[in-house]
Formats: structure tokens, C-alpha cells, sequence
């Protein structure tokens, strides 16, 4: 099938939404289909090894940069997107864009929408709205039961189970197999003995930073392993974790993802 993907993603970038469209490319790719993935023009890609080794790539799509306005919040993208795909020959628009997603239904299209979080502001309610009310084939995945729970609550709509999917964020199993045993993994990145518990992902307010400082306070005994953040905030947690005399912190700060 052909399978244009539109998502908002700024690509290449250190985003988990931008890592995440890049593996739903590849996994579209290796079931088959003929997959053509838009986002907006912002940084310009010259090479597309570096995509591969950017994201941990074996497939990358072909990826076409559209133009967008940043004041008028990605409405230009989505409808330049729109013509792409018609272009393209689409069969289905695959996107994480609720606007995408209804200008695709208008347009006859089926459409799987993808979301990751609740509707921001009342206007993505009513794109949301837009979308389920049109009769065209239509598939919306979550990640959580509770995602579609706020979804509804949000819209005031019952979404049709048959038209709704539960799909966890998955993981590349392949990607982990061969690891060390804990205790050689401690020995090679110079960890303490004992059990560790690890984070990867940003630190910036309402990431859960909070939490896991709390959480390594009232657990002195226990290793915490803090992997990503950007030098500034790490500065900033660091001066945190010795203003209160916890040495049960490592941070390494951001990671290449190879």
C-alpha cells in the first residue's frame, strides 16, 4: 500500500516524537508498504546516512520537507502535506496531526490517526470532531486506556471501538539482545554495586524530574541513573543533588542515540 505519513516532527532532531515517527516509518517499510513521510522545512538534509545513524535506522524513508509558517501553527504544512500525498499517489494518510487527520477524511481518504496526548486548547477539539464525524474508513491508535478516556472527556464524543486501537509504544527487542549482566554493566560504565535504577529522557520541567529527585532523597540505598538532559539543566540538578548531600545520582547528560 502507499502510505504517506505526515507528522509535525521537526526531522532531523533530538525530539522522542521525531524518533518515534522515524521508527513508525521503518516498521511501515518493512511490512511492505511504500511509505513517503512529509514533515516541515526547517533544517535542511543533505545526507540521508545521517538519518540512519541519527536514529538507529537499518530503512529510512523517503522524506519530502514542506514549506510552514510558524504563525499560522502548521496549517500551510498540513494542506502543502495534503497536495504531496495526492501527488505521491497516497492510499492512506498516516498522521499524528488531528488537523491532517481531518483535512484527509474531508478529502475521502482513510486515515489512521495517531495521538500521544490529550487535545490542547479548543480548537484541537474540534479538529478531533471534525475527524470522527466523517463517514470515510478511519483507524485513531492510543497509547494508553486512559489517553482515550481524557480524549473523550476532552471532545465529549464515544469513540467506536471498532475504530480505536490500543498500541503502547513499542520497543526494537533486537536492539538489546547480547547486553552484559547487570554487574558487568555497572563494572563497564563505572557504576556502584547494587541495584540501579535508570532514566533516559529530558529533565526540563513537567518531565518528572521532580519525582526522581524525591525519589533518590528518600532512598539513599538505592543507585539512580540519570541518561539525557541538556548541559544547563544538568548543571542545574547536579547543584540540586549536592546542595542536599545525595551522592546516590549519576548524570550523564544527553547520549548519542547509536
Amino acid at each position: 500500500m502507499k502510505i504517506a505519513l505526515v507528522t509535525n516532527s521537526r526531522i532531523p532532531s533530538l525530539t522522542a516524537n521525531s524518533i518515534q515517527a522515524m521508527k513508525v516509518a521503518q516498521a511501515l517499510m518493512q511490512l511492505g508498504h511504500d511509505i513517503k513521510m512529509f514533515a516541515p522545512k526547517e533544517v535542511p538534509i543533505t545526507n540521508h546516512q545521517l538519518l540512519l545513524t541519527h536514529y538507529g535506522l537499518r530503512l529510512t524513508p523517503d522524506l519530502e520537507l514542506l514549506p510552514s509558517i510558524s504563525g499560522l501553527k502548521r496549517l500551510d504544512f498540513i494542506v502543502h502535506a495534503q497536495r504531496a500525498a495526492k501527488r505521491f499517489g497516497a492510499e492512506l494518510i498516516y498522521t499524528w496531526l488531528p488537523q491532517s487527520a481531518a483535512l484527509g477524511t474531508w478529502m475521502g481518504y482513510p486515515v489512521v490517526l495517531e495521538m500521544h496526548a490529550d487535545n490542547s486548547g479548543k480548537l484541537g477539539v474540534w479538529w478531533m470532531r471534525q475527524f470522527w464525524k466523517q463517514k470515510t474508513p478511519k483507524v485513531m491508535t492510543v497509547t494508553t486506556s486512559a489517553l482515550r478516556k481524557a480524549l473523550e472527556r476532552s471532545t465529549k464524543f464515544q469513540f467506536k471501538d471498532e475504530a480505536l486501537l490500543l498500541a503502547p509504544n513499542g520497543v526494537e527487542l533486537e536492539k538489546y539482545a547480547g547486553l552484559p549482566s547487570p554487574v558487568e554493566a555497572r563494572r563497564q560504565l563505572n557504576l556502584k554495586d547494587g541495584l540501579t535504577v535508570g532514566f533516559t529522557g529530558h529533565i526540563y520541567p513537567g518531565r518528572g524530574a521532580d519525582l526522581l529527585f524525591e525519589l533518590a532523597r528518600q532512598m539513599p540505598a538505592v543507585n539512580f541513573l540519570w541518561v539525557g538532559g541538556t548541559p544547563e539543566l544538568v548543571d542545574f540538578w547536579r547543584g540540586k543533588l549536592n546542595e542536599a548531600g545525595m551522592t546516590n545520582v549519576t548524570m550523564t547528560g544527553f547520549v548519542k542515540h547509536e
